[in-house]
């Protein structure tokens, strides 16, 4: 009866195939489940006869479910903000343990059981690798994973960022505020009123004064300076504050005023004059681990200014050393005066102001002022150097003909140089 059951085998893997379709329809919402998909194969062949070349003549009874595959491309990722969920990207599977039986599934709704346990949602143990002070050893066994409740995970610092960006060499440096404040409004002999306060801030140190009864500004003045890190003065009728460290003054709080009538107040503004910073600072968006976004502040010094310093030290040393030979010059001369009758102390302070001399003298011209010099040559060759590795790499990027790169750094070694000497240098 192959005519009736060849038909009815089609039918019935229909049938089979809209079982794996509803099933896919019904876990369209199921977390981590993968679509499947019917795969049919024939069934035998019944041979009837071979023709006339002797291939055999088959007729075929039918169709059958050959195998239901899973489909593994990579679903769609959602937020549950559960601290707990968990979602994984590409290949891999959660390795997890119930009864015993080591199980695996890419459903990623996580919870943390009663006693700390990490579970699937039909209660199977997460498995993974415990860490030892931070450390992950792969090689070790799988356990259940337990996060007991109240623990805390100390945080570690970041301590080293990577930032690629391009800095113009050319730009002028931002021009730092006026260091001072002088104030105006109220006059150096009026009496204050109390329990007024002014309250001030250089960005690193802050002060604060609550007035007394009697006070004037030379009160608040003196109270100023008596801080390590702030100076006052009045100046004719006005309270001039500034920081040590030479940063700007900000007034947090100014609320000063005349103990009479309660009308003056003192007003403040920036005076000096500014200068170009040494440094400056911009600001980094950057994401964690978790996907949590935190705001860097990068400051950037500049090199060449704070390299300066060095050969300035010695450039200062040298110009006091001579004068630290008069002064032992001048001594000895003195221990002569005080002997003129006795010849042997008189040839020795003769000797020491000589000898103090030519110290002095030496010191300066042999060694500090050559050294001085000899690291501004230094400094020079560096930012020469770091010149011509940033216009090679902006070069290069430009995409520029390798032989005006060349004549291009070339030019930085001086007009006399040629590409022999570049190498032997």
């Amino acid at each position: 009866m192959p005519s009736f059951s060849t038909p009815l085998s089609r039918l019935n893997a229909n049938s089979e195939n809209l079982s794996v379709i509803a099933n896919n329809l019904a876990n369209l919402n199921t977390v981590g489940y993968k679509a499947q998909v019917a795969n049919f194969e024939d069934l035998f062949y019944q041979q009837v006869a071979t023709n006339g070349s002797g291939n055999p003549v088959q007729v075929g009874v039918g169709v059958t479910l050959g195998a239901i595959s899973g489909n593994f491309t990579q679903g769609s990722i959602e937020s549950t903000g559960a601290p707990t969920d968990v979602a994984i990207q590409g290949n891999g599977f959660i390795v997890t343990q119930d009864q015993g039986e080591q199980q695996f599934t890419r459903a990623g709704n996580l919870s943390v059981a009663a006693n700390g346990a990490l579970e699937t949602a039909d209660g199977g143990l997460v498995q993974g690798f415990a860490a030892t002070n931070g450390v992950i050893n792969p090689n070790q066994a799988l356990g259940s994973l337990s996060i007991p409740s109240g623990l805390i995970s100390p945080p570690n610092a970041t301590t080293n960022v990577a930032v690629t960006m391009n800095l113009d060499s050319s730009a002028a440096l931002p021009v730092a505020a006026a260091g001072q404040q002088t104030g105006t409004g109220i006059a150096a002999a009026t009496v204050l009123a109390a329990n007024k306060v002014l309250a001030l801030s250089d960005g690193t140190n802050n002060f604060s004064y609550t007035t007394q009864a009697g006070d004037t500004l030379t009160q608040v003045a003196a109270a100023i300076s008596g801080n390590p890190n702030f100076s006052a003065t009045v100046s004719g009728n006005s309270l001039v504050v500034a920081a040590l460290n030479g940063n700007a003054v900000n007034f947090t709080t100014n609320s000063l005023t005349d103990a009479a009538a309660g009308t003056q107040s003192e007003t403040f503004a920036a005076t000096g004059t500014p200068v170009a910073a040494g440094s400056f600072s911009t600001t980094v968006a950057v994401n964690d681990a978790l996907g949590a976004s935190h705001v860097l502040t990068l400051a950037f010094t500049n090199k060449s200014e704070s390299e300066e310093n060095i050969p300035k030290v010695f450039e200062s040393a040298g110009g006091f050393s001579p004068t630290i030979g008069i002064i032992g010059a001048v001594l000895g001369l003195i221990q002569v005066m005080q002997h003129l009758d006795n010849i042997d102390e008189v040839g020795r302070g003769i000797a020491v102001a000589f000898v103090a001399t030519i110290y002095g003298v030496g010191a300066a011209n042999l060694i500090l002022l050559p050294v001085a010099g000899k690291l501004r040559i230094r400094i020079r060759e560096e930012e020469v150097i770091h010149e011509m590795m940033l216009e090679g790499v902006v070069s290069i990027m430009e995409g520029m003909n390798p032989r005006m790169i060349e004549t291009k750094l070339l030019s930085f070694l001086g007009e006399s140089s040629s590409p022999e000497k570049a190498v032997a240098a």
